[in-house]
């Protein structure tokens, strides 16, 4: 490698320059550039650059990938000739791979074409920091090279250095070589990894026991899964800008899985251990196991995931991206509405309530437990019969439980809560256990109210991903509701043989099934009504059921 004589800063309390600049090399990871340039430079150099920068002596920061901002880190990559951290990024490290499944439009986040505000981390772990995600993941696996690249990149450069593609998740093999990638000497089993410190050696062409790296590789078939799983990764990190935006993305997956289950395609495409979201816990250890690191919420799924499922179905990044390109850009927020807990049947809540009595004989039944309220409220003698020992107070009213409801999704917070913790809060207390047994439909309608839900939003169960549909008339829907309330009590006074059915109250209150079914959509208090007119039915039919039968 030729030095490029760069010339320091004669301010002397400007950061040094280093005497000899090195200009990365293609496909070079950032913690390798700067291990080059500190081993041309010399330690002397790297000490003062290290303190002129902001750092001690010496810097613990992992910076051999996706590092974390930092003034100082910022300071001392301009001084060696990076024009910032964006750029190092960007040019040096693997985060466009990231990128290229999370892009937004240009004019959001501090690069262009990302939401790297979002992408480095967020709230609950729901979006993880892809920095951690990363450093925890090559903690496992090590530091990887291809035998073949290493002797390429001595004859063209002079000296080897780490590879960007190289250590992209999942990847197994060299997408140009189709080669195995090497974490460890076949010999005597010494590992290349990242120090505690951050620091990590350059590769060399012979390991320390004399076995010669360069002569090692084992050859992948051109149609081996994992080389087709190399080659879309590699795609990914080359992507610059992205075509399309993540919603483009994650629909175009969705139609191109034909409603197949995506745990059902990874386990076709790489078998049953690629469902297993655990790393191997040394690096002697890996293998070709799969890591996969959000795959269990569609709406989550990650480079990784995206790059894994193009590969299990064939499909080329080229093509993806254009595809998703093409599709309809669907508006979407991140909303979590504190969705409420399922409320256990009588039967479900006296099996639960005796496992507990014979897991923890003597003890008093919990107010604070769901279950405790469902049998409390509709079935307090068998409550007493097994639970002598526990001490039954008067029910507070359903005007009592209301009023600290309202009152406590009023309160203002002051120490920085967010509304949906609070609701949670609430939904937890006892006012709010017996508010979800016996007053359902109103803290149904205080939820929506507290979340200012649209009348025009539907939210989807898995993900809690909120999708914005077009504004229709809101007159019409209240007049169609207020039709189907009217055909909804028709129904429940004839008796429990009559059946409520969607299609049944459409037809009585005089609107086509599927200006019913519209109507439910936008006004989802209607809609929990009529779920709960059913499962009163079901409870109603089962009990005359169990009484026929005695």
């Amino acid at each position: 490698m030729v030095s490029t004589r760069v010339p320091s800063f004669e301010n002397g309390d400007s950061v040094s320059a280093p005497p000899f600049g090195l200009p990365h090399c293609p496909d070079e990871i950032l913690g390798s550039w700067l291990s080059r340039l500190r081993l041309h430079n010399g330690d002397g150099w790297w000490r003062v650059a290290l303190r002129n920068a902001g750092y001690g002596p010496r810097s613990d920061e992992h910076v051999f990938d996706i590092p974390n901002h930092s003034p100082s880190l910022d300071t001392l990559l301009r001084s060696v000739g990076m024009a910032g951290v964006e750029h190092a990024l960007l040019d040096l490290t693997t985060l466009p791979y990231w990128l290229a499944f999370d892009a937004a439009p240009s004019e959001n986040g501090p690069l262009p074409g990302t939401t790297l505000n979002v992408l480095l981390g967020t709230r609950r772990g729901i979006v993880r920091n892809v920095s951690a995600m990363a450093r925890r993941y090559r903690a496992r696996v090590g530091i990887r090279l291809c035998a073949r690249c290493l002797v390429d990149d001595v004859r063209v450069f002079g000296e080897p250095y780490w590879h960007r593609t190289h250590q992209l998740p999942n990847v197994t093999c060299c997408p140009d070589h189709r080669i195995r990638l090497l974490n460890c000497c076949p010999r005597c089993g010494r590992v290349y990894i990242v120090g505690e410190t951050g620091r990590f050696p350059l590769p060399k062409m012979h390991c320390e026991c004399g076995w010669d790296l360069s002569e090692t590789g084992h050859s992948i078939a051109e149609t081996d899964i994992r080389y087709k799983l190399a080659v879309v990764s590699r795609d990914a990190l080359l992507l610059s800008p992205p075509l399309c935006s993540r919603s483009q993305m994650r629909d175009f997956l969705r139609k191109r899985m034909h409603s197949c289950d995506l745990a059902h395609i990874i386990e076709r495409a790489y078998g049953q251990a690629a469902l297993s979201r655990s790393l191997p816990r040394t690096v002697r250890a890996y293998d070709d196991r799969l890591w996969l690191p959000l795959s269990h919420h569609f709406s989550q799924l990650r480079a990784p995931d995206c790059c894994a499922l193009l590969a299990a179905m064939d499909v080329s990044l080229s093509v993806a991206q254009r595809s998703a390109a093409n599709m309809e850009e669907v508006r979407r927020e991140r909303e979590d509405c504190g969705r409420p807990r399922t409320v256990p049947s009588v039967e479900n809540a006296r099996e639960t309530m005796m496992a507990r009595a014979r897991h923890c004989p003597g003890q008093r039944a919990s107010a604070d437990s769901l279950n405790y309220w469902v049998l409390r409220l509709l079935d307090a003698d068998w409550l007493r019969q097994q639970f002598p020992q526990s001490r039954f107070t008067l029910v507070p009213s359903v005007r009592s439980d209301r009023d600290w409801i309202s009152r406590s999704a009023t309160v203002g917070t002051t120490d920085g809560r967010t509304r949906t913790y609070r609701w949670r809060l609430i939904a937890q207390s006892v006012a709010g256990r017996r508010a979800a047994v016996r007053d359902s439909t109103w803290f149904e309608g205080q939820r929506c109210e507290y979340f200012s839900l649209r009348p025009d939003t539907l939210v989807r169960p898995h993900d809690q991903t909120v999708r914005q549909k077009p504004k229709i008339n809101t007159t019409a829907v209240a007049r169609h509701a207020r039709a189907l309330r009217v055909a909804l009590k028709t129904t429940l006074d004839d008796g429990p043989h009559v059946r409520v059915t969607v299609a049944g109250l459409a037809a009585l209150a005089g609107i086509t099934l599927p200006m019913a079914r519209s109507t439910l959509s936008k006004d989802r208090v209607l809609a929990l009504e009529i779920r709960c007119a059913r499962k009163m039915q079901s409870s109603v039919r089962q009990e005359y059921g169990r009484q026929g039968a005695r």
